[in-house]
């Protein structure tokens, strides 16, 4: 089932995502490509967008400017070291942090050890975190409380936007945001979000034995959950 949109659902793909995270478990990766953070992320983007063309004939370059690596899928891919799960995004509004970001996000959790030839990789959790799930975990909790508050009557219209942008941190909403979050409360968010100059996701939620509600565990030696919908639902 593809996505009204027009992007492709990963979710009929994720058996074809296990299989790549074995392969890249199988792996020495030469030291030139692996030894910081960056590469590595560079690394397995690559290699990801080679499987599903070679897989699936689909063809997908990355947007440098998008911040997108899959556009077929809608999908960025965020590679981070299981000692500290974490990794930055520019953002457009600061809503987002109540709404979730604009993009969904394939996620891998490594621990790299260090061999002849250069490194290998064991991934800890490869998980799938649709983009409306790409917010705040705390902070959409909230939101959708304030939101109830202002349907009762509690809460004028200025005094939910002004609540809300205290929310995020970073400050003003846009209108088409603000009249999103009203008219259509956010789904509890998977994930921490820190606001500074880009925003600083936090997985720690998806690392732990059960993965935040609305998130798929594809691989990962942590163990495998599902808490998504079919996906033809």
């Amino acid at each position: 089932m593809d996505d009204k949109s027009g992007e492709l659902d990963l979710r009929n793909y994720l058996d074809s995502v296990g299989e790549f995270c074995v392969e890249m478990e199988s792996r020495t990766v030469p030291e030139n490509k692996s030894s910081t953070s960056k590469q590595i992320g560079t690394y397995f983007e690559k290699e990801l967008r080679d499987w599903f063309e070679e897989k699936h004939g689909l063809v997908s370059e990355g947007s440098v400017a998008e911040d997108i690596d899959l556009p077929a899928f809608n999908l960025d891919v965020k590679t981070t070291s299981n000692r500290q799960p974490q990794s930055s995004s520019t953002f457009d509004d600061p809503g987002e942090r109540i709404t979730g970001v604009d993009y969904n996000i394939l996620l891998f959790v490594y621990d790299k050890q260090s061999v002849d030839g250069g490194n290998k990789f064991e991934i800890k959790t490869c998980a799938y975190i649709p983009k409306e799930r790409a917010s705040d975990y705390r902070k959409s909790e909230d939101a959708v409380k304030l939101v109830a508050d202002y349907r009762e009557g509690k809460l004028s219209e200025s005094e939910l936007r002004e609540q809300l942008e205290n929310l995020t941190g970073v400050g003003a909403i846009s209108d088409e945001k603000f009249n999103e979050i009203k008219e259509d409360p956010p789904v509890k968010g998977a994930i921490t979000i820190t606001p500074a100059l880009q925003w600083r996701f936090n997985y720690n939620k998806m690392v732990k034995d059960d993965v935040p509600e609305g998130t798929e565990r594809i691989y990962g030696s942590i163990g495998s959950q599902s808490t998504l919908s079919d996906a033809g639902e």
